[in-house]
């Protein structure tokens, strides 16, 4: 009796993301085999030795949904698989394979957003970090704050304060402050907390990035750049509740679907509202946020994508204690200073709006196999309307008079005392912006050459009716009112020829809007335009030395 089996030579194909850029890493398995293999730097992958019969090629990458593919293998030959595109998402794991290797299964090697090119962070020069979806998840991270915990270098100035201009959040890069303005490469102002139910991955680019992205929306330190969830090709979604300490409660809904049969067309949209306390006497947030996106594509060469998010937030502001650097500071930390974690020193009736909008509709076509066009419209508008308050430790509201009516001679008093300062917010900021981009993978001689050219126009304008700031009271750190003089007024009176101590006003919203009675809001208009132009090049000098040059050009208009 005699047996033999037939081996075909190999089985290949290639492994894409939607943006047509390889994907490094991608198991590939015959089903219900033991023969599988991962696609190299190029999305290239080959399986040898394998007997003739019809299979199923499993296709799975972190991040992306799981595809199967049929293939039949037949004769003696090499058998070649049509190219494969794989789709960002997520899926529950029916499996956990353990390998002999360190691999950070949380990170992304390649993106499109950090020098507007595919490139492979290996080819990058530019310094960055990314935090991923699925790094999100495993924490259970409920606010964006967290989420930038994962960044190497990445340090917190203060939270969110939901006023005008420059709300979000302050962080800390190689020394210089930042604040996270870019949503998918493009800019997303916000006066708010970013809501982390949408963000596929948080890129932090490290050091200056002005020639790709202009100087308005970046810093020395770098930048932050939020990327969204896209839709993808199958049906799929996620409903998750979250509840902890101090009131939390979030509830995050995210559906996807196909809406046509041939399958062009694909539809998704993430939801969330959350709610939360403070571990202190006053403070909460709220948010609800919607964010449908749809894309579209038309044929192999040519798509289009429009993304939205949509948030109504409202918050109290953190307690912030803004030192006065004219005068001698005797107390090194807050436990010297003896202040009282659990007091805010404001009120839940001292809360601030932060309705905000983007939109980014973006068209992408397929030149010819070196280059492609990518046309990118996107707008955002940001308020700010509520109450902004602060405390300031003030060198006249931290002295004691001398007892001379009228006399403005002060001794030093009580230098721990805080004068709390609140306004009215009643702003709006929109921005405009359209981006065309040309992006080249081709060769000069034998130099590969990767460009991108680009032009871009921005504008933003704010419209402020904001009141001036009123002073309401002075505090110590344990939360007490402490009679001493208003700060920024001559409290003498000439009838009496006596001092007019401040009391302590209620924080409720009756009696600040009545303490801002006679504050006429201050109406300024401001608009900034700025016209770009740019060029990237990183040219191969081998395949394993690389040089990246760009130059930029803008022109600004003020008004």
């Amino acid at each position: 009796m005699g047996a033999f089996q037939a081996y075909s030579q190999a089985l290949k194909g290639t492994v894409q993301d939607q943006n047509n850029q390889p994907l490094v890493g991608v198991t590939v398995q015959l089903k219900n085999t033991q023969k599988g293999t991962q696609t190299d730097e190029n999305g290239n992958f080959t399986i040898n030795q394998i007997t003739n019969g019809s299979y199923t090629l499993v296709f799975s990458y972190i991040g992306y949904k799981t595809q199967e593919v049929p293939v039949s293998v037949s004769g003696n030959t090499t058998t070649s698989v049509p190219s494969i595109t794989l789709y960002e998402g997520n899926e529950i794991l029916q499996e956990i394979v353990v390998k002999g290797e360190r691999k950070n299964l949380f990170s992304r090697k390649n993106s499109a957003y950090v020098s507007k090119l595919p490139l492979r962070n290996i080819e990058n020069s530019q310094v960055y970090s990314t935090v991923t979806n699925e790094l999100l998840v495993s924490q259970t991270v409920t606010n964006f704050d967290d989420a930038l915990k994962n960044a190497v270098g990445v340090d917190k100035l203060w939270a969110s304060t939901g006023r005008a201009d420059d709300g979000a959040g302050y962080y800390t890069i190689r020394g210089f402050s930042v604040q996270p303005q870019l949503v998918n490469g493009l800019p997303g102002i916000t006066n708010g907390i970013i809501n982390p139910s949408n963000i596929e991955r948080i890129e932090v680019i490290k050091g200056p990035s002005a020639t790709l992205f202009g100087s308005t929306i970046t810093s020395y330190g770098g930048l932050i750049n939020v990327v969204t969830k896209k839709p993808y090709s199958s049906f799929g979604g996620e409903v998750s509740y979250t509840t902890g300490s101090f009131g939390l409660n979030r509830l995050v809904l995210d559906v996807n679907t196909p809406l046509d049969k041939e399958d062009k067309i694909y539809f998704r949209i993430n939801t969330a509202y959350h709610t939360e306390n403070s571990f202190q006497d006053a403070g909460f947030r709220k948010s609800l946020f919607v964010a449908p996106s749809i894309s579209y594509k038309v044929n192999n060469k040519l798509s289009f994508s429009l993304y939205t998010e949509i948030s109504q937030a409202e918050q109290t502001n953190p307690t912030f204690l803004f030192l006065n650097r004219s005068v001698p500071l005797e107390w090194n930390n807050l436990d010297e200073l003896n202040y009282d974690y659990n007091k805010s020193l404001t009120s839940n009736d001292l809360s601030i709006r932060t309705p905000t909008s983007n939109y980014r509709l973006e068209a992408n076509y397929e030149l010819s196999k070196q280059w492609r066009s990518q046309t990118v419209v996107s707008g955002s508008r940001t308020q700010s309307l509520g109450y902004y308050s602060y405390l300031w430790n003030d060198a006249y509201a931290a002295l004691v008079d001398l007892g001379t009516p009228g006399a403005g001679a002060f001794s030093n008093g009580n230098s721990r005392t805080f004068s709390l300062n609140v306004r009215k917010e009643n702003s709006t900021t929109t921005t405009y912006d359209i981006q065309q981009n040309f992006v080249g993978d081709f060769k000069l001689g034998t130099l590969r050459n990767r460009m991108v050219i680009g032009v871009d126009y921005f504008s933003t304008t704010s419209i402020s009716n904001n009141t001036a700031f009123a002073f309401v009271h002075n505090v110590d750190p344990r939360g007490n009112v402490v009679n001493y003089d208003n700060p920024y007024t001559d409290d003498f009176n000439p009838a009496t020829t006596a001092d007019i101590e401040t009391t302590s006003v209620y924080l409720t919203t009756a009696s600040i809007e009545q303490l801002l009675a006679n504050s006429a809001p201050a109406n300024t208009r401001v608009r900034q335009n700025v016209l770009s132009g740019y060029i990237s090049d990183v040219i191969n000098i081998t395949p394993a030395l690389s040089v990246m040059a760009g130059v930029r050009w803008d022109r600004f208009e003020y008004e």
